[in-house]
Order: C-alpha cells, then structure tokens, then sequence
C-alpha cells in the first residue's frame, strides 16, 4: 500500500454457519498483503481471525439459532484493526489463559479453550470489547501492527 495517511474499512456480516467466514478471511488476507506483511505473518492474521469467526459462529448464538456474525476491519498504513461480534449468548471468559495441554490429555480438564489462548499469541493485541450500544453481543478486538517499510517481525 502506498504511503498514506488514508484508513479503509471493510464490514462483512455472514451467518453463522462454519465455512461463511470464508469471505472475511479472504478480505483480511488481501488487505494484509496490501499492507506489506510477509506471507508468515499473513498466514498469522488469517489463522486468528478464522479462530475467532469459529468461536463466534459455535459460541455466538443460541444452538439452532440463525444469526450474523460481523467482522469489521479497519486497514491504515500503521495496522491492521479487526474486530469480530456476535449475538453473545454467554459473557466471553474475564481473561484469556494458556491452555493446560496434560491436563486436558488426562481428562481432568475438559478439551477445548486454546483457540483464544492462540489468537493473543498470533496477534500484537487480542481482546474482548464491551458490546456496542444498542446491540448486545460479544465483540473480539485484535490488532496487528506494521513496522516501517512494511515487513512484519512478529512479537
């Protein structure tokens, strides 16, 4: 992208049915590459953001339920700004933990929990936002920021 003070927003809304999400992946993946990310990190962006769209699309709704879920992205030179939101049928966790893998093996803790634990990892900041008025819902914020010259080196 050439330099530039200019922000673009994209807003894509689909139903929360696995495989929807498609499209918002595809949108971030070519602003990202726009942007001037390395194929790595790309491959980052576009991991999270599937995760956080299948947390949305099984979490965000009552089960036989139709509902959108949103991704609204937010592209400017500095970085690439990512929110998914759902209906919310449950409030997110207060904070986001690293998954106890043995555990889970053993079956003393249940199997399940690290995609979110992944998306911080994944991305220079991840978290849940307060939902917008009027709408109630969850809303998962994540940014991924730009270096000078346009190549990323990861956390």
């Amino acid at each position: 992208m050439p330099p530039s003070r200019e922000m673009r927003v994209q807003i894509l809304t689909f139903p929360n049915e696995l495989g929807a999400e498609r499209m918002a992946l595809d949108a971030v993946v070519l602003l990202a590459k726009k942007l001037g990310f390395p194929p790595e990190r790309v491959d980052d962006i576009k991991l999270a953001l599937a995760e956080a769209c299948t947390n949305a699309i099984a979490h965000g709704c009552p089960p036989e339920t139709a509902c959108d879920v949103t991704v609204t992205v937010k592209a400017t030179p500095q970085k690439l700004d990512i929110v998914v939101e759902d209906a919310g049928i449950s409030p997110p966790p207060a904070f986001i933990t690293a998954p106890d893998i043995h555990k889970m093996v053993s079956g003393e803790a249940r199997l399940g929990g690290m995609g979110l634990y992944l998306i911080q990892k994944l991305m220079d900041e991840a978290e849940f936002l307060p939902a917008a008025a009027p709408h109630r819902g969850n809303r998962f914020h994540m940014v991924m920021y730009v270096p000078p010259g346009g190549t990323h080196d990861g956390k």
